[in-house]
């Protein structure tokens, strides 16, 4: 009984190309986890300042593709946990944001954002920036810019304000619906 025992459990696993995947996924999200814990704690160790721009082409994604509005949350959300700015539990917070009320503020844009305990999910304030051309649905109102923000220590009213106030000229978002390049939505953003 023992030896058959032992034998079942030395028998080599094998898993499928989805599972080998899903397992990848799982350990990619896991180092950029630890990533994002250990990045600031290095930084602050070795006495470097944690101030980075708030919008970066890195930050802004052309010609986006997203199933529904809560895939555009993600991938907003990703963008800044990718970039350093939040932890991926900032990424469940713009989601419940829009569980509570839409994100979406008129004039195709919507701003995915924290709710009112994501500061310290927050490492430093920046934004994200995702073209959607064909446009994802709000509850019946299309976007095609998504913004997302991560404001540190209350500074997302004044970054939210600010996006609205240029977001507010309709060509500015027609502008950045149609932009071939991350310069020009730069550039109608960089008041921010």
């Amino acid at each position: 009984m023992q030896t058959e025992r032992s034998d079942e459990m030395t028998k080599k696993i094998s898993w499928s190309d989805a599972q080998m995947e899903l397992a990848n996924e799982y350990m990619e999200n896991d180092m950029r986890k630890l990533r994002n814990i250990c990045d600031p704690i290095i930084r602050k160790k070795n006495g470097a300042e944690d101030i980075k721009p708030i919008l970066t082409e890195d930050n802004i994604r052309l010609n986006v593709k997203v199933k529904d509005k809560e895939d555009a949350i993600r991938q907003a959300g990703q963008i800044l946990v990718d970039n350093g700015y939040t932890t991926v539990q900032y990424i469940d917070d713009m989601q419940e944001r829009e569980k509570r009320f839409s994100v979406y503020i008129g004039n195709h844009l919507a701003i995915p954002h924290g709710i009112e305990t994501s500061d310290k999910e927050i490492y430093s304030s920046g934004l994200s920036v995702l073209q959607v051309p064909e446009g994802v649905d709000f509850d019946g109102e299309t976007a095609y810019m998504v913004i997302g923000i991560a404001g540190k220590d209350g500074t997302h009213l004044n970054m939210l304000s600010t996006i609205a106030l240029i977001c507010a000229d309709e060509e500015n978002i027609e502008k950045m619906r149609c932009a071939e390049n991350k310069e020009d939505i730069m550039e109608i953003l960089k008041k921010i």
